[in-house]
């Protein structure tokens, strides 16, 4: 009895001081099975080899058999040897498997417990809360402008999608009177070359051509920026010069501003006009830093769908800055020598008459 408790004392201490030596060295799992199977097999080992001993103290002398009873005994000895490595392999297997059960297990269930909601929990309710009631925003003016586009005449809603810029200004047109209402503002005059937008509601609504000064009026528009600025005659706003492309015939049907009404008048004023069809970006340089301005007469492409008149106003860095009278957006940005080019038609360069008051007209 003293002997078994003490056998199984010392395997069990074995094992304990076994497998904590393995898990200092960091194996793995797998190796860690198989260490535990090699030491299972180990203890039983010794308790057999021990009681073995223990019960036969005194074994025959191989010598003492027969040759017969050798043979026999070595094969006996054979076939237990054989037995017992079999039945070794076999526990082992056994015991692999139970012990990754085991880990599965203990995994499952932790991760189980892990996840499952504990007492603390709350468990989250939706709630519907009252509150304050969210304002739908206010239509803007393009909303309200196609909600019946057939208050609008086709050529307003057609520069609409092109620039909705003119948003207010097209809504407000079938309520406002064809008439100019305001000049040059004081901050405008202050101004060296001041921008003025052809669809101001100052001076958009005057009659011009088929539609009105907004629509259709850039180039009276550009030439009246180019002559204040030469002259600071505050008379020649947008809607005089448009009023009187229409009287002396410079408006043409269907096409707009004709390119002579942005030469023929200058000369009235004090102000000498050269026309080119072409211009490098040297020479258009050299115009505008000696103080000249540029008006340039635009094709199709990035201000407009037909043609347009822009004035060039400066140039620094290589880039020209522009006053487009149709746009705030595009007069906000300075452009390139090869990006208007393509555009440009015609270019006319305008500079104050030698001996000639420009403070006044001439005449």
């Amino acid at each position: 009895m003293f002997y078994d408790q003490g056998v199984k004392q010392g395997r069990a201490d074995s094992f304990a001081l076994f497998t904590l030596q393995i898990l200092q060295r960091g194996s793995t799992f797998y190796d860690t099975i198989i260490e535990i199977c090699f030491l299972y097999d180990r203890g039983r080992g010794i308790r057999v080899k021990d009681k073995t001993i223990s019960e036969n103290s005194k074994p025959r002398d191989m010598s003492e058999l027969s040759e017969e009873e050798r043979a026999l005994a070595f094969e006996e000895k054979r076939r237990r040897s054989l037995e017992a490595r079999r039945n070794q392999r076999n526990r082992r297997v056994k015991l692999a498997v139970l012990l990754a059960f085991a880990a599965a297990g203990g995994i499952f269930f932790y991760e189980t417990d892990r996840w499952m909601p504990q007492e603390t929990t709350v468990v989250p309710v939706s709630e519907v809360i009252e509150g304050e009631k969210i304002e739908e925003a206010e239509p803007t003016a393009w909303d309200r402008i196609w909600e019946d586009p057939s208050r609008y005449p086709a050529i307003f809603l057609d520069a609409l999608r092109r620039n909705p810029e003119i948003a207010d200004f097209v809504e407000a047109y079938p309520d406002t009177p064809a008439e100019a209402v305001g000049g040059i503002r004081l901050m405008e005059k202050q101004r060296q070359v001041p921008l003025f937008i052809q669809w101001d509601s100052r001076w958009g609504y005057v009659p011009y051509g088929q539609s009105n000064v907004g629509i259709s009026g850039c180039g009276p528009t550009c030439l009246s920026m180019v002559l204040f600025s030469i002259t600071r005659d505050e008379s020649l706003t947008p809607d005089a010069l448009a009023v009187r492309a229409m009287e002396d015939g410079y408006y043409v049907e269907g096409e707009g501003t004709s390119w002579l009404f942005m030469r023929d008048i200058c000369a009235e004023y004090g102000v000498q006009v050269s026309q080119f069809p072409y211009m490098e970006q040297q020479a258009m340089a050299e115009h505008l830093e000696a103080g000249k301005l540029v008006i340039c007469a635009m094709g199709p492409g990035d201000f407009t769908d037909d043609g347009h008149f822009i004035v060039l106003t400066g140039y620094a860095d290589g880039r020209f800055s522009i006053n487009d009278p149709f746009s705030r957006q595009n007069s906000g940005k300075t452009w390139d020598y090869d990006t208007l080019l393509p555009q440009i038609e015609q270019i006319w360069v305008y500079e104050k008459a030698a001996g000639i008051d420009a403070a006044r007209p001439v005449g």
